[in-house]
């Protein structure tokens, strides 16, 4: 579709130049520098937006980055939460035990 597109371009492109020499808007000098620099235009925009997908696919991948360390951050601080926890139990369990053992 986007070649269609470009043949279609060229071809009004070219119309319009054939169009302004036969009235003598331009010459045929003019007419050849204005087609070479649409086209360079075009070249460029073409470039540019592809500048743009390849802008697009590091931002997102950015985005993710950003994401996965957020994530990993909070995975952090649960596997602090549940250490703690986990000492606490253990201290509790053995403060549970010397009582036992010197009641008994």
């Amino acid at each position: 579709m986007v070649a269609l597109s470009n043949r279609e371009e060229n071809s009004k492109l070219k119309q319009l130049i054939v169009k302004a020499e036969d009235k003598q808007v331009i010459s045929k000098e003019e007419a050849g520098f204005a087609i070479t620099l649409v086209e360079r235009f075009r070249s460029d925009i073409e470039k540019k937006t592809r500048q743009i997908d390849v802008l697009r696919g590091e931002l997102s991948q950015l985005q993710t980055n950003e994401l996965v360390i957020v994530e990993l951050i909070n995975n952090m601080i649960k596997a602090a939460d549940r250490d703690l926890i986990r000492r606490e139990a253990m201290n509790s369990i053995k403060e549970k035990t010397k009582y036992d053992n010197t009641m008994g």
